[in-house]
């Protein structure tokens, strides 16, 4: 409805907080919609701009600023900025990685663990890890008969297919 009413997407910048977890999402819903600029902060330590009395930021209203600081506040800028890249959307100019290094500065200036998923997991692996490699899967698969690169034993179809008589009881289309 925005975009209808001032179809300019400079002149929008979405601000989501990360309540109930649905900040990514919202992103992403935004994004969608045609919205092309967020906010977001490290960690998710800051991120109240409309709360300046005078031109000095004030804190948050509302008890819920108070009981739990992961509860509350915009999203992390870095799980927004490896979200979208994750998604092939291009995010020009920032370097993610050196985001993720500044918010893990940032953890250890400030002295505590912080808000974000991708500063605590890093970034999604690109290539299998080794470590989480069933160690006796190639005895299991030779056992069973299979090769060891094979991956879909034999007799399976290439692509899944749903059962008929499920198709048939009308629970799948």
């Amino acid at each position: 409805m925005l975009l209808d009413e001032i179809p300019n997407p400079d002149l929008h910048v979405a601000h989501f907080h990360v309540t109930r977890g649905w900040g990514l999402a919202n992103v992403l819903a935004a994004l969608q919609a045609g919205i092309e600029n967020f906010e977001g902060t490290l960690g998710g330590i800051g991120g109240q701009p409309t709360n300046f009395l005078n031109r000095t930021p004030v804190p948050g209203t509302g008890a819920y600023y108070y009981r739990d600081p992961n509860a509350v506040g915009l999203v992390t800028f870095e799980d927004m900025c490896v979200m979208l890249d994750e998604m092939g959307i291009h995010i020009g100019g920032i370097n993610i990685d050196r985001v993720l290094e500044l918010g893990t500065l940032m953890e250890k200036t400030i002295g505590r663990r912080l808000r974000s998923e991708s500063i605590l997991n890093g970034r999604i692996p690109k290539e299998p890890r080794e470590e989480f490699k069933r160690p006796r899967l190639p005895q299991l698969k030779e056992k069973q008969g299979e090769e060891a690169s094979q991956i879909i034993p034999d007799g399976w179809p290439e692509k899944a297919e749903v059962p008929k008589d499920l198709l048939a009881r009308g629970q799948y289309e």
